[in-house]
């Protein structure tokens, strides 16, 4: 081979063809082994980064709205972006699916509480152990991304006021209190008497 077919041999695109070409051969090796094993190959599929639009928007918003993941929607259909991209979008809070997604995904939230409902409807002695499996998932799921909606303890606000202390006098305000009390009954004292004996007076007429 000459210095020329090297260097040609060299560029970029010589070396992209020659690993298309092993990834190629890669591929149709494990295909012939998964034959001799009688087993079958998932194709790999990727999926090119692709750019925003509206119709993107509202077939993820409305599959979300069903209660499914975003993880289950990018992979299920293979016309979607990929689910680090669309988080990648959604992190962005200028980003036009940033408010849409979290309003479908309360809306899903929504629907898996109502899935807990309709799985507990469904149990029987027969399936209760697969069903309860299934209700303690959603919920321990719910009470993780919407605490405060499903969470298991109840959160409260508790109005708080003010309380004002009221200074207790001391014991020179005390003995001044009491002496006035003792003195006041003093005075007092001939006048219940009097009325008193006049009582007993009447009563002996």
């Amino acid at each position: 081979m000459g210095k020329a077919d090297r260097n040609a041999d060299s560029t970029p695109q010589a070396q992209g063809k020659r690993i298309s070409a092993g990834n190629r051969m890669a591929r149709n090796n494990n295909a012939t082994k998964a034959q001799q094993d009688g087993t079958t190959v998932e194709p790999i599929r990727t999926k090119r980064r692709q750019q925003y639009s509206d119709k993107i928007a509202e077939a993820i918003c409305d599959q979300l709205t069903e209660g499914k993941s975003l993880n289950q929607i990018c992979r299920d259909d293979p016309t979607l972006p990929s689910e680090r991209t669309v988080r990648r979008w959604i992190r962005d809070e200028s980003h036009p699916l940033s408010q849409p997604y979290a309003r479908a995904r309360e809306i899903g939230l929504e629907k898996i509480g109502d899935d807990v409902i309709a799985l507990a409807d469904k149990a029987n002695p027969d399936n209760y152990n697969a069903i309860r499996l299934q209700i303690d998932a959603r919920k321990w799921f719910l009470s993780k991304v919407a605490p405060k909606t499903f969470g298991d303890k109840a959160h409260h606000t508790i109005d708080t006021q003010v309380v004002h202390s009221v200074a207790m006098p001391d014991d020179n305000e005390l003995t001044r209190i009491l002496a006035a009390a003792i003195n006041d009954a003093s005075q007092q004292a001939p006048v219940l008497l009097e009325c008193l004996s006049d009582t007993g007076q009447s009563s002996t007429v």
